[in-house]
């Protein structure tokens, strides 16, 4: 039964706290005084700190993830690049060349 009820108070206290906080920054952005400006001031600073630095983070995190595989598969192709270029290609170029 304690379950079922703090589930119930979840599921109605999630979209109070939305909607509250929905309302409040309604009211801030919606605000002429000062103190709404350098709020508002504050919070897309931070905002923009928190984005920048999850991008930054994820950059290096992709490239760190992908530079390793990315070097052995091009070390990969050129290796075969060079071995089949100089099996088939050259060798029927210089073919006639050689005589």
């Amino acid at each position: 039964m304690v379950d079922k009820f703090s589930n119930s108070w979840l599921s109605l206290a999630r979209p109070l706290v939305w909607g509250l906080i929905a309302v409040m920054f309604y009211s801030l952005w919606k605000g002429r005084s000062h103190a709404a400006l350098m709020a508002r001031l504050v919070l897309m600073v931070s905002f923009s700190a928190i984005i920048a630095a999850a991008v930054a983070f994820g950059v290096w995190w992709i490239a760190s993830q992908t530079a390793p595989l990315l070097v052995i598969f091009l070390s990969a192709i050129g290796s075969l690049d060079v071995i089949f270029y100089s099996h088939w290609v050259r060798l029927s170029a210089l073919k006639n060349n050689l005589e």
